[in-house]
């Protein structure tokens, strides 16, 4: 029997979930939205290549680590939940691998800081959502060429210039509002 569905959102599960989803190599969706998680485990989602969708929505995860390319192998992921969490930082390296991913969630974290080229190997990307951040600037997303749908609200953007948005000619919407932003 190969599981490829698993849903496990609201059970109060911590860390040591990880260690029951190891052997799932056929897994596509893992919603795990609405538990205590604190941290990721590189070695689990390294044999998660098939993975879809993953949903860490509304758990307590701090930080990523940068360095440990914790979504290299990730091939197949196409959307990425990390919305309600702890996040303050994502620095570079944080996403690389995900080659394929059309959606990334970071709403309603924490997040002051988006390092330079923490974004640049998103290159399929079409929808990315950073509202109800503290984010003081627009990040980097220069070569994210396919996005379509940006959500950057509620944060403390101050200014916007022209530069901010440069090369994102398939941008269709664009949510700025609950910000600073002066002219």
């Amino acid at each position: 029997m190969c599981i490829r569905d698993r849903t496990l959102d609201g059970l109060g599960l911590d860390n040591l979930v990880w260690g029951t989803l190891y052997s799932l190599r056929a897994l596509k969706d893992l919603q795990l939205q609405n538990n205590i998680i604190t941290a990721l485990d590189k070695e689990v989602l390294f044999n998660l290549n098939f993975l879809q969708n993953l949903d860490l929505g509304n758990n307590s995860i701090s930080h990523l680590i940068p360095g440990q390319q914790i979504f290299q192998n990730l091939n197949e992921l196409r959307f990425l939940h990390l919305n309600r969490n702890n996040l303050q930082k994502i620095s570079n390296g944080t996403f690389m691998g995900l080659k394929n991913i059309v959606s990334l969630d970071l709403s309603g974290n924490k997040i002051q800081e988006i390092e330079t080229t923490a974004l640049e190997d998103l290159n399929s990307i079409t929808k990315m959502d950073f509202s109800q951040n503290i984010l003081t600037r627009i990040p980097n997303i220069k070569t994210c060429q396919k996005l379509r749908w940006l959500d950057i609200s509620s944060n403390h953007l101050q200014k916007l210039t022209a530069a901010s948005l440069k090369g994102l000619s398939n941008l269709e919407h664009l949510n700025l509002s609950s910000n600073h932003i002066t002219t």
